[in-house]
């Protein structure tokens, strides 16, 4: 279910009719819950009417569900005038469905043109969540220049989930990584970890840890424990520990056994 905002057209409603709206627009989500679509569909009206611009959004779902595109589209663009991206991705999907790419990636270049630079990768990671990857692989693409290196480790990350670690992932794990994305280290290292390659992945391990990455620290430390490299470890999993990573406490009371053992 999509988040509610509270988004109304400036000096378009009173304080008790945006009250009202919220109130038609929660029992609208409510009904449709409840598998009531017509009732919702009047909740939903009513707080449009009242100056709620985003429920044409939910109105584009439940027309959308039943089968009317049409109206659905419309819906999304109304619901899109308000400044949130949650129904011009709603209405990329729709077009994807419809197998509709020009139309398509035309929505997915509005999305991109109302992010800021650095939310690139997050809006991305949350279209690939919503399910809507193949929008996200459009999304990441065109934005991968201006998001830097946290889109190219975003879009590789969609790219290993979807189509398992290819070439090209590797490729932007190691642009990104290059751009300065102590994130990109995290999954690169991972990777060449799981393909039996420790040499590489403690490389790549390493160099998340000098652009300040905990996390690197935590997985180097890991391995570094399993191959008995204890006084490293120790070090590497107490620095990890003490920058929050929760799995670090665990991981010293395992080294501290071995020690004993």
């Amino acid at each position: 279910m999509t988040t509610l905002s509270a988004t109304f057209p400036p000096g378009h409603a009173s304080a008790d009719a945006r009250f009202r709206a919220r109130l038609f627009a929660l029992l609208g989500m409510l009904l449709r819950e409840a598998g009531d679509p017509a009732a919702a569909w009047s909740a939903m009206e009513t707080a449009v009417g009242l100056g709620y611009l985003s429920a044409n959004g939910y109105l584009g779902e439940l027309a959308e569900a039943a089968g009317d595109t049409s109206a659905a589209i419309l819906r999304y663009e109304l619901a899109s005038q308000d400044g949130t991206n949650w129904p011009l991705m709603n209405l990329a999907r729709l077009y994807d469905r419809m197998n509709q790419p020009d139309e398509t990636r035309a929505v997915v270049g509005r999305i991109l043109a109302r992010v800021e630079p650095d939310e690139i990768a997050e809006t991305g990671d949350e279209m690939h969540e919503r399910g809507d990857t193949s929008i996200a692989l459009l999304f990441l693409r065109a934005g991968r220049g201006a998001g830097g290196g946290p889109a190219e480790a975003a879009l590789a990350r969609v790219i290993v989930d979807t189509e398992g670690p290819t070439k090209e992932a590797f490729e932007l794990f190691h642009s990104a990584l290059d751009r300065g994305d102590g994130g990109a280290a995290v999954s690169l290292g991972y990777l060449y970890h799981n393909q039996g390659d420790p040499l590489q992945a403690e490389a790549v391990w390493r160099r998340g840890i000098d652009l300040g990455n905990e996390y690197c620290m935590y997985n180097l430390g890991a391995m570094l424990m399993d191959h008995g490299r204890l006084d490293e470890a120790a070090d590497l999993l107490d620095r990890a520990h003490q920058l929050g990573v929760e799995e670090a406490p665990d991981a010293l009371e395992e080294l501290q056994a071995l020690r004993h053992s």
